[in-house]
């Protein structure tokens, strides 16, 4: 037992170790630019009546630029809500936005791909229709491709609302994702993106589109897209934006049951994964957790014994030094505030994610 824990420990510490090493790699001068005019924002939704008046305030917010002209594509995938209804409503005295209904498609590959169809913009901006965004987040995305040699770029995704301990570990849990996306990325191997915040040039539509197809998974079109991207024009044509107004939120999930299969669907997914890296990199993460949760069963097993004892202190000390430098990180290198987060929300969440990672893994394995 004890060499599997020092084995599975061992595994986390060097894959995120390595990460953390080319956390500060700077990145190259980008001499090349052009001039980008014409953005698109495509938005997918499906019964988004309670949720979407967050995303319509941030577009009447977001503020106007002469020298760039925005239009927003709502795409509706057979909503039996009112959320069409409080789109027109909200944005009726404005000319820059259009509702596109699906009619034999389903799905939200389906939506993006007619989204894509009839966009005007040079670049294309791809997001959800829950989130909150600053109001210059889409010239952050406008100002970094100016670099004619970007072919993709990925954008954070946080949370809002700190009311209860729950809330506050999926804030935590989610910019750890942040960070770990955007260390991956730094280190040439780029890993994970957010669909609710990336972007890319209009010149490379058809990419976009092969890429859904390719893939049977419902979701998965921000992970394969990246993929996709990175085969065909290399790791260095994907940059991540680290603007603090480049970063949008989404609100928290108010059940666990949501939260779950939320990431039952990420599990899912990996499945089409064929990045060696990428494979490497989900599996230190369960053998991260696996270990500090079979420690806590080791103690058992050996009725306290002071080397059970010890190995699961160090054990709990290197992965929490680890998640806690991913969490100080995402808020230094984004620039994210929370006032509600301490350290004590951090040690709980060490205790309860373990637990709730392994359950993802056995169900999405025997359900």
């Amino acid at each position: 037992m004890s060499y599997i824990l020092i084995i599975s420990i061992s595994l986390y510490i060097s894959i995120f170790g390595y990460l953390l090493l080319n956390y500060d790699r700077k990145t190259k001068e980008k001499k090349d630019k052009s001039e980008l005019n014409l953005i698109s924002v495509l938005i997918p939704f499906r019964n988004e009546a309670k949720r979407i008046n967050t995303i319509l305030n941030s577009i009447k917010n977001h503020r106007t630029d002469k020298n760039i002209i925005i239009e927003y594509i709502f795409i509706d995938d057979h909503s039996s809500d009112d959320s069409v209804e409080i789109i027109s409503k909200t944005l009726g005295n404005f000319d820059n936005f259009k509702i596109l209904k699906l009619s034999d498609t389903w799905g939200k590959k389906a939506a993006l791909e007619e989204g894509i169809k009839i966009a005007k913009g040079e670049i294309i901006i791809h997001t959800d229709a829950d989130i909150e965004f600053s109001e210059s987040w889409i010239y952050t995305h406008w100002e970094a491709h100016k670099d004619k040699t970007l072919k993709l770029l990925c954008g954070g995704v946080s949370s809002f609302g700190e009311s209860s301990l729950f809330s506050r570990m999926q804030i935590i849990e989610l910019n750890s994702l942040l960070t770990s996306s955007y260390i991956c990325l730094k280190a040439g191997k780029p890993t994970m993106c957010n669909g609710a915040n990336l972007s890319y040039k209009a010149d490379i539509k058809q990419v976009v589109i092969d890429s859904f197809k390719e893939i049977k998974s419902a979701s998965g079109d921000d992970i394969f897209l990246l993929f996709k991207i990175k085969k065909i024009f290399e790791a260095k044509s994907i940059d991540f934006l680290t603007d603090e107004k480049s970063v949008v939120s989404t609100p928290v999930h108010e059940k666990l049951s949501e939260l779950f299969r939320q990431r039952l669907r990420w599990i899912k997914k990996s499945s089409e994964y064929k990045s060696i890296f990428v494979l490497l990199f989900s599996f230190s993460v369960l053998m991260g957790n696996l270990a500090l949760f079979l420690s806590w069963i080791y103690l058992f097993m050996s009725n306290f014994s002071l080397w059970s004892i010890a190995l699961a202190l160090l054990i709990f000390i290197l992965k929490f030094s680890v998640d806690y430098m991913l969490w100080q990180k995402s808020k230094t290198k984004f620039n994210l505030r929370y006032k509600k987060i301490k350290i004590a929300d951090l040690i709980v969440l060490e205790f309860l994610y373990p637990i709730f990672t392994i359950c993802l893994a056995f169900y999405s394995i025997f359900a």
